[in-house]
Protein backbone atom coordinates (compact mmCIF):
# COMPACT_ATOMS: atom_id res chain seq x y z
CA UNK A 1 0.00 0.00 0.00
CA UNK A 2 1.13 3.52 -0.72
CA UNK A 3 2.18 5.09 2.62
CA UNK A 4 0.66 8.47 1.75
CA UNK A 5 -2.70 6.78 1.17
CA UNK A 6 -2.29 4.77 4.37
CA UNK A 7 -1.58 7.96 6.32
CA UNK A 8 -4.80 9.56 5.06
CA UNK A 9 -6.82 6.42 5.85
CA UNK A 10 -5.31 6.21 9.33
CA UNK A 11 -6.36 9.81 10.08
CA UNK A 12 -9.99 8.73 9.66
CA UNK A 13 -9.83 6.64 12.86
CA UNK A 14 -8.00 9.15 15.07
CA UNK A 15 -9.87 10.05 18.26
CA UNK A 16 -11.36 13.51 18.84
CA UNK A 17 -8.24 15.33 20.02
CA UNK A 18 -10.21 18.38 21.17
CA UNK A 19 -12.08 16.22 23.71
CA UNK A 20 -8.81 14.59 24.75
CA UNK A 21 -7.37 18.08 25.28
CA UNK A 22 -10.32 18.99 27.51
CA UNK A 23 -9.74 15.84 29.57
CA UNK A 24 -6.06 16.73 29.90
CA UNK A 25 -7.13 20.16 31.14
CA UNK A 26 -9.02 18.62 34.03
CA UNK A 27 -11.98 16.63 32.90
CA UNK A 28 -15.07 17.13 30.85
CA UNK A 29 -17.72 18.32 33.28
CA UNK A 30 -16.54 16.01 36.06
CA UNK A 31 -17.55 17.65 39.32
CA UNK A 32 -14.89 17.55 41.99
CA UNK A 33 -12.27 16.07 39.70
CA UNK A 34 -8.61 16.67 40.50
CA UNK A 35 -7.56 19.05 37.74
CA UNK A 36 -4.03 17.65 37.84
CA UNK A 37 -5.07 13.98 37.59
CA UNK A 38 -4.72 13.67 33.78
CA UNK A 39 -1.36 15.46 33.89
CA UNK A 40 -0.13 13.26 36.75
CA UNK A 41 -1.24 10.07 35.02
CA UNK A 42 0.30 11.19 31.73
CA UNK A 43 3.62 11.87 33.49
CA UNK A 44 3.52 8.49 35.24
CA UNK A 45 2.61 6.44 32.16
CA UNK A 46 4.99 8.21 29.76
CA UNK A 47 7.77 7.96 32.34
CA UNK A 48 7.11 4.24 32.91
CA UNK A 49 7.08 3.64 29.15
CA UNK A 50 10.41 5.43 28.82
CA UNK A 51 11.95 3.34 31.59
CA UNK A 52 10.59 0.12 30.05
CA UNK A 53 12.17 1.26 26.78
CA UNK A 54 15.53 1.65 28.51
CA UNK A 55 15.15 -1.78 30.14
CA UNK A 56 14.16 -3.29 26.78
CA UNK A 57 17.22 -1.80 25.09
CA UNK A 58 19.52 -3.29 27.73
CA UNK A 59 17.97 -6.74 27.31
CA UNK A 60 18.03 -6.42 23.51
CA UNK A 61 21.77 -5.65 23.58
CA UNK A 62 22.37 -8.63 25.89
CA UNK A 63 20.31 -11.19 23.92
CA UNK A 64 20.82 -10.08 20.33
CA UNK A 65 24.19 -8.32 20.31
CA UNK A 66 26.09 -10.34 22.91
CA UNK A 67 26.73 -7.44 25.27
CA UNK A 68 27.00 -8.28 28.98
CA UNK A 69 23.83 -7.62 30.95
CA UNK A 70 24.60 -4.77 33.34
CA UNK A 71 22.77 -5.80 36.53
CA UNK A 72 23.27 -2.38 38.14
CA UNK A 73 21.53 -0.76 35.15
CA UNK A 74 18.89 -3.52 35.10
CA UNK A 75 17.98 -2.84 38.75
CA UNK A 76 18.05 0.91 38.15
CA UNK A 77 15.57 0.69 35.26
CA UNK A 78 13.26 -1.67 37.17
CA UNK A 79 13.42 0.73 40.13
CA UNK A 80 12.73 3.75 37.94
CA UNK A 81 9.74 1.92 36.41
CA UNK A 82 8.46 1.12 39.89
CA UNK A 83 8.81 4.79 40.84
CA UNK A 84 6.62 5.86 37.92
CA UNK A 85 4.09 3.11 38.68
CA UNK A 86 3.99 4.44 42.24
CA UNK A 87 3.16 7.89 40.87
CA UNK A 88 0.27 6.39 38.88
CA UNK A 89 -1.03 4.51 41.92
CA UNK A 90 -0.74 7.62 44.09
CA UNK A 91 -2.64 9.69 41.54
CA UNK A 92 -5.49 7.17 41.50
CA UNK A 93 -5.51 6.66 45.27
CA UNK A 94 -4.66 2.97 45.14
CA UNK A 95 -2.10 1.02 47.11
CA UNK A 96 0.63 -0.89 45.25
CA UNK A 97 0.51 -3.63 47.90
CA UNK A 98 -3.20 -4.17 47.20
CA UNK A 99 -2.53 -4.14 43.47
CA UNK A 100 0.12 -6.84 43.95
CA UNK A 101 -2.27 -8.92 46.10
CA UNK A 102 -5.03 -8.60 43.51
CA UNK A 103 -2.64 -9.60 40.74
CA UNK A 104 -1.55 -12.75 42.60
CA UNK A 105 -5.19 -13.61 43.36
CA UNK A 106 -6.00 -13.27 39.64
CA UNK A 107 -3.03 -15.46 38.73
CA UNK A 108 -4.22 -18.11 41.21
CA UNK A 109 -7.52 -18.22 39.32
CA UNK A 110 -5.71 -18.43 35.99
CA UNK A 111 -3.08 -20.95 37.08
CA UNK A 112 -4.38 -22.87 40.14
CA UNK A 113 -1.33 -25.17 40.27
CA UNK A 114 1.33 -23.68 38.01
CA UNK A 115 1.72 -22.08 34.59
CA UNK A 116 0.60 -24.13 31.63
CA UNK A 117 0.29 -23.03 28.03
CA UNK A 118 -3.22 -24.48 27.93
CA UNK A 119 -4.36 -22.39 30.93
CA UNK A 120 -2.70 -19.31 29.45
CA UNK A 121 -4.72 -19.68 26.26
CA UNK A 122 -8.06 -20.64 27.88
CA UNK A 123 -8.46 -17.95 30.52
CA UNK A 124 -11.67 -17.53 32.50
CA UNK A 125 -11.93 -13.75 32.13
CA UNK A 126 -15.20 -13.53 34.07
CA UNK A 127 -13.71 -15.21 37.16
CA UNK A 128 -10.53 -13.14 36.86
CA UNK A 129 -12.57 -9.93 36.68
CA UNK A 130 -14.64 -10.94 39.73
CA UNK A 131 -11.55 -11.49 41.87
CA UNK A 132 -10.03 -8.18 40.70
CA UNK A 133 -13.26 -6.32 41.54
CA UNK A 134 -13.03 -7.58 45.12
CA UNK A 135 -9.85 -5.53 45.51
CA UNK A 136 -11.24 -2.32 43.98
CA UNK A 137 -13.59 -1.15 46.75
CA UNK A 138 -13.09 2.48 47.72
CA UNK A 139 -10.32 3.34 45.25
CA UNK A 140 -10.61 6.98 44.27
CA UNK A 141 -8.21 9.38 42.58
CA UNK A 142 -6.48 11.48 45.22
CA UNK A 143 -4.65 14.78 44.98
CA UNK A 144 -0.89 14.51 45.33
CA UNK A 145 -0.82 15.80 48.90
CA UNK A 146 2.91 15.27 49.21
CA UNK A 147 3.43 17.87 46.52
CA UNK A 148 0.61 20.37 46.10
CA UNK A 149 -1.46 20.38 49.29
CA UNK A 150 1.11 20.58 52.10
CA UNK A 151 2.34 24.10 52.86
CA UNK A 152 5.95 24.38 54.06
CA UNK A 153 6.09 20.97 55.66
CA UNK A 154 8.86 18.66 56.74
CA UNK A 155 8.18 15.01 55.89
CA UNK A 156 9.87 11.79 56.91
CA UNK A 157 10.13 8.95 54.46
CA UNK A 158 10.03 5.30 55.54
CA UNK A 159 13.75 5.42 56.37
CA UNK A 160 13.22 8.45 58.62
CA UNK A 161 14.89 10.87 56.20
CA UNK A 162 13.62 14.43 56.67
CA UNK A 163 12.68 16.43 53.61
CA UNK A 164 11.30 19.97 53.40
CA UNK A 165 8.36 20.54 51.07
CA UNK A 166 7.93 24.25 50.37
CA UNK A 167 4.82 25.81 48.86
CA UNK A 168 5.43 28.02 45.85
CA UNK A 169 3.15 30.79 44.63
CA UNK A 170 1.07 28.48 42.41
CA UNK A 171 0.13 25.83 44.95
CA UNK A 172 2.75 23.36 43.78
CA UNK A 173 5.41 22.30 46.23
CA UNK A 174 9.03 21.62 45.55
CA UNK A 175 11.74 19.99 47.59
CA UNK A 176 13.54 22.77 49.38
CA UNK A 177 17.26 23.29 49.90
CA UNK A 178 17.21 21.31 53.14
CA UNK A 179 16.45 18.09 51.26
CA UNK A 180 19.95 16.82 52.04
CA UNK A 181 19.55 16.88 55.80
CA UNK A 182 21.40 13.59 56.14
CA UNK A 183 24.23 14.63 53.74
CA UNK A 184 22.96 12.06 51.27
CA UNK A 185 23.87 13.30 47.76
CA UNK A 186 20.70 11.83 46.20
CA UNK A 187 17.42 13.78 46.33
CA UNK A 188 14.53 11.93 47.93
CA UNK A 189 11.33 11.47 45.89
CA UNK A 190 7.95 11.08 47.54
Amino acid sequence: MNLSKYQKLAARTECDQSRARLRMMGGVGEAGSDLLLPIRLNHAVLGAAGEIGELSAAIEKWIYYGKPLDMVNFKEEVGDTLWYLSLAANAMGVDLGEIAEANIAKLRIRFPDKFTEEKASTRDLVSERKILEQYQCGAQPKPNTAIHKIPNTTLKDEEGILTNIEQDGHGFGHVGPSEYLDDDPKPREF
